[in-house]
């Protein structure tokens, strides 16, 4: 908007003078702060009282002051103006008046003439030292001494013990308190309280390693001792990284330029170790994620090692001998069961543990039986085998039928009129060996049939078949079922802090998995849409410094 200011002074004579000026801008700001377009002489204004802006085709003034405005004697903090309207803003008043062709808006401003002269502008102090007659050189010896004495003598006697610092602290006095440099972080606080000798060991000598390590001995070094960069830094301090009294209140060194001194060329100082990768930075130089996953050895398929592997490989593949397609669980409909259509989710298998960094184990009883029955009987619903290895099934099925073919012979034949002895039924040693193999055959069917159509749901086979076996069970072996628990053990992830503006699908193509094999793991253009664009994320997001393995710091 482009405005004309006219100044108007009114003299004793009676004449009045005024010049114009003009402002051009968004908004035109009055108060008594120096930086204001229009400078308001007057102690009762704030330093950004008001500001005039272009409304529509309007103008309109505001103001934040405790005094307000005034406009046309009613009192406001808000008002649209018009020419003729008047404004009083302490003792200055704005007259709008018409605006020329050249301009949008206009108006004068000027003093008001009945305003006290003391109200416009305060007169200044000049009450100077030399007029009370005192020398300026004792004075200034004198404060000096006195400051000095108050408030680092007095202090430090806190360090003579013997009670001396609880009784100096429970006065009025200084005491070393004075000193700090801003407040102590809350985790401190409440282990040390105001024992600042705690840390501060000597006066006026910086904290050392050893008085952190009283406390944060367990803590692990970066490196292994030994390697290369280990020797370099030893001669960083704790405070290196970890300021204390800072605000706001942290104790991490969160700067990309930590990690990013050694991380980018790290080939060239940690050369003994070929997994690590050169990094720069989250949003330009850090390189594809890789998870850790629990694989099958080529030995032995009971031996399992982690492999770490990019997520966006081709030949990524998760082995854990368990067939579990999610896409099949998922469906909108829901899936069969023993009660009808059930509608799942993740979280009916997935739920998190306190904190919400991991997920609780998944376990056949919890999340899988209610669908997945075990029943083999159909004279006795709901008696099923336990879900157990093949050997204990096996044995399970032979006690089952066994017991229950003995009990309707001796049934029967306790009802056949024969010699025996009173209060007892006994079969024949033929008879109970005729009834203990046909329970065999009839477990053995059964548990083909649980093999085939239950058990191999869900397991792969694996591994060399029991000896005794029969031949014509098809699953004679089970492959051991390992899931990966920690796909990225050397960073920390929080779900929880992830809940509520995403949903599992956003980071994990569950729906559209036809494969127990898929590794649903995230790519890491999945994260940086959110922590490059729109969080101030660094490397100490996700990981850590001091790191599992490599030894104590106490150690040295």
């Amino acid at each position: 908007m482009k405005v004309l200011i006219r100044f108007i002074r009114r003299l004793e004579s009676g004449a009045v003078e005024h010049h114009d000026r003009t402002f051009e801008g968004e908004r035109l700001t009055l108060g008594r702060g120096t930086g204001q377009d229009i400078h308001l002489r007057d102690r009762r204004v704030a330093l950004e009282h008001a500001e005039i802006r272009k409304v529509g085709k309007g103008f309109e003034i505001s103001t934040r002051g405790v005094s307000g405005i005034t406009v046309n004697d009613s009192f406001c903090r808000k008002a649209t103006l018009n020419p003729g309207d008047a404004v009083y803003i302490g003792s200055n008043i704005l007259r709008i008046i018409p605006p020329t062709d050249d301009f949008e808006f206009a108006f004068t401003f000027e003093l008001d003439p009945d305003a006290r002269e003391e109200e416009a502008e305060r007169a200044p102090i000049r009450d100077e030292l030399s007029e009370q007659a005192h020398s300026k050189r004792a004075w200034s010896w004198g404060l000096a001494l006195a400051i000095i004495g108050l408030f680092l003598v007095v202090p430090l006697l806190v360090f003579k013990g013997g009670g001396v610092a609880e009784a100096l602290r429970g006065t009025p006095l200084p005491d070393d308190k004075t000193w700090l440099s801003g407040p102590l972080h809350p985790t401190h606080q409440l282990a040390i309280g105001d024992d600042c000798s705690a840390c501060h060991e000597r006066p006026f000598v910086q904290v050392r390693d050893s008085a952190c390590l009283d406390c944060h001995g367990a803590i692990n070094h970066h490196v292994p001792k030994g390697q290369r960069k280990h020797e370099d830094m030893e001669a960083w301090r704790c405070q290196t990284c970890h300021k204390e009294h800072n605000e706001p209140a942290h104790l991490v060194l969160a700067e990309d330029k930590l990690c990013a001194d050694c991380h980018t060329d790290v080939n060239s100082i940690a050369a003994v170790n070929r997994e690590l990768l050169a990094v720069g930075d989250f949003k330009d130089q850090h390189p594809q994620f890789r998870v850790s996953m629990l694989v099958p050895s080529e030995e032995s398929p009971d031996i399992f090692a982690i492999q770490r592997i990019e997520v966006d490989h081709s030949a990524i593949e998760e082995r854990s001998g368990l067939n579990f397609p999610h896409d099949q669980h998922l469906v909108a409909e829901g899936v069969p069961g023993p009660d009808g259509n059930r509608v799942l989710d993740c979280a009916d298998c997935h739920q998190p543990e306190l904190g919400g960094a991991f997920f609780r184990p998944i376990r056949m009883a919890d999340h899988c039986a209610s669908c997945h029955v075990l029943e083999f009987d159909e004279e006795a619903p709901g008696r099923e085998v336990p879900h157990a290895g093949l050997a204990v099934v096996r044995a399970t099925l032979v006690e089952y039928f066994a017991n229950k073919l003995l009990s309707g012979r001796l049934a029967a034949q306790a009802d056949a009129p024969a010699l025996r002895i009173p209060g007892r039924v006994q079969l024949s040693p033929q008879a109970r060996q005729e009834t203990l193999d046909a329970a065999r055959e009839l477990a053995a069917e059964r548990f083909a049939d649980l093999t085939q159509k239950v058990c191999a749901e869900c397991h792969a086979p694996g591994g060399a078949a029991p000896d005794d076996t029969p031949a014509l069970v098809p699953l004679a072996s089970i492959a051991p079922i390992r899931l990966t628990e920690q796909w990225m053990p050397k960073a920390h992830f929080s779900h929880a802090s992830h809940e509520g503006g995403f949903q599992c699908s956003d980071c994990h193509a569950a729906e559209s998995s036809q494969q127990s094999s898929d590794v649903l793991m995230p790519a890491i253009e999945d994260c940086r849409d959110c922590h490059v664009k729109n969080l101030a994320s660094t490397c100490m997001t996700c990981h850590g410094f001091h790191l599992a393995g490599a030894g104590s710091m106490a150690e040295n």
